[in-house]
């Protein structure tokens, strides 16, 4: 049974499953597809600049963009930690 809205075509299935293999492999930023745009989005979740945001049309060239923007972080920052919600 598939969920609301329409099925995703294999093309966006293995841009989603690109976007999940950047998350994993830089897991202080939150990766997404946007089929819409043909395009892979990262935003930080350390703190960062108010409405940081990566974007490029190939997993690889966003894996090189945070690369990059995490080579220029100002020294000390740390990872970020879960907070506690309770």
């Amino acid at each position: 049974m598939a969920g609301p809205g329409p099925a995703l075509s294999a093309e966006d299935a293995a841009c989603w499953k690109a976007a999940i293999g950047l998350h994993v492999a830089h897991p202080e930023w939150v990766v997404i597809w946007v089929a819409r745009k043909n395009q892979y989005q990262a935003r930080p979740t350390f703190p960062a600049p108010a409405g940081t945001m990566l974007t490029s049309a190939t997993p690889e060239a966003l894996d090189a963009d945070i690369v990059r923007f995490e080579k220029r972080r100002p020294p000390g920052r740390t990872r970020s930690r879960p907070q506690d919600r309770s």
